[in-house]
């Protein structure tokens, strides 16, 4: 019987995000996470609305041992590029996860 081969120490160990976003009627899913992409491609893909619909991200880091929601701190980063520039889907997470953000400085 074979096996799978096992993943790299390098994919590991590094931080990768999930977007939970919901789809309507066809329910809620996590969207599709490409592991060589940090934090500011996820809010760029929020921001252009190649996620419409972002309920939630979450961060982990297998490596390290966690996994945290990072919405607020995504929701930080939104605030920071004009309204003009947001997708319907940006601004209503910003609303859903924004009160604090907005007053909370970046780390």
């Amino acid at each position: 019987m074979s096996s799978l081969p096992a993943a790299p120490a390098s994919t590991l160990d590094q931080t990768v995000h999930f977007v939970l976003c919901d789809y309507g009627w066809r329910g809620m899913a996590y969207a599709e996470a490409d592991p060589d992409q940090g934090e500011q491609a996820v809010v760029h893909a929020i921001a252009s609305g190649e996620h419409e619909c972002p309920l939630h991200v979450i961060a982990c880091n297998a490596a390290e041992g966690w996994c945290r929601d990072v919405s607020e701190r995504i929701a930080q980063r939104l605030a920071a590029i004009d309204p003009d520039d947001l997708a319907d889907g940006a601004l209503e997470f910003m609303q859903r996860h924004g009160e604090r953000a907005l007053v909370s400085p970046l780390e």
